[in-house]
């Protein structure tokens, strides 16, 4: 007498057709489909067989599953409010990071801390807006992931270290009406050279850092600029605050040395000197 098709539970699957009747290689009947492990999922066979579960779904970005026969898979913002991944697959809440448009405040991040979020008591502190300056956007927060530490200001904006998310608008910028975009002062970047946003994304207990690709400054000055908002040139004697030549009232630090090469003070000392024997001869 035939077997009769297997009918795969929610949670199971079976990638060939398959009957009861039917034994494995090792000879034994099989009576049961395959388990989904984590970071996939199963619906099951449907009850009038026309759905079948011929394999497991892999979770999409955004979610994960860390139990094996499972039917969905999380969302990461059902565990952490606001919070996103990029991973595909994940088998941890681990990878839940904040989403676009937020930072986590965590002031210290325990990377090896393995505990699962309970969906039944998500954490809604975690993620928070970025930084602004009144209405003004002070951060790139475009990407997900970022961090306290790891935020990284918008031209225009300063920050005085990595431990405040206290954002200030630049002194060449603070006039209403003025575009932040347009300082000469602050280039944007992150605190010293702590300036690259970090991705970080932990799977199976390994841990790897993503960095974007955006180009980003190590410093938030530009070029000799120092001290709190950028606001002076230095150190003393390697630059000298000067006139912008292209925008009006707006100031910029040239170099000394650079300064020398166009000056030949000697030869301008020896045309000063024949001018002044000319002069009271």
């Amino acid at each position: 007498m035939p077997g009769r098709c297997l009918a795969c539970e929610p949670g199971r699957y079976q990638d060939s057709s398959t009957l009861d009747s039917d034994v494995d290689g090792d000879g034994n009947k099989i009576v049961d489909c395959k388990i989904c492990p984590a970071g996939k999922y199963s619906v099951g066979t449907s009850v009038d067989g026309k759905r079948l579960a011929l394999t497991c779904t892999i979770c999409e970005a955004g979610r994960y599953q860390s139990l094996s026969e499972q039917t969905s898979c999380l969302l990461c913002a059902d565990v952490i409010l606001n919070s996103d991944s990029v991973v595909e697959g994940a088998t941890s809440s681990r990878v839940c990071t904040c989403g676009s448009g937020f930072y986590d405040t965590r002031r210290y991040i325990n990377l090896s801390d393995s505990t699962e979020l309970d969906p039944a008591s998500p954490d809604r502190r975690r993620c928070k807006e970025c930084p602004k300056v009144g209405t003004d956007t002070a951060v790139d927060c475009k990407l997900p992931g970022n961090t306290r530490s790891t935020l990284v200001a918008l031209r225009g904006f300063y920050r005085d270290n990595e431990k405040t998310v206290k954002f200030f608008k630049c002194k060449d910028v603070e006039f209403p009406g003025t575009d932040p975009a347009t300082s000469t002062q602050c280039l944007g970047g992150g605190v010293n050279t702590q300036s690259l946003r970090k991705l970080v994304v932990i799977e199976n207990a390994n841990v790897s850092s993503a960095r974007s690709n955006a180009s980003t400054p190590k410093s938030q000055c530009a070029e000799g600029r120092i001290g709190p908002l950028c606001n002076k040139c230095g150190p003393f004697g390697s630059y000298l605050e000067m006139v912008h030549p292209n925008i009006t009232g707006r100031t910029y630090c040239a170099s000394c040395k650079s300064l020398e090469a166009k000056f030949d003070y000697q030869a301008l000392s020896t045309l000063l000197g024949i001018f002044l024997l000319f002069a009271f001869w």
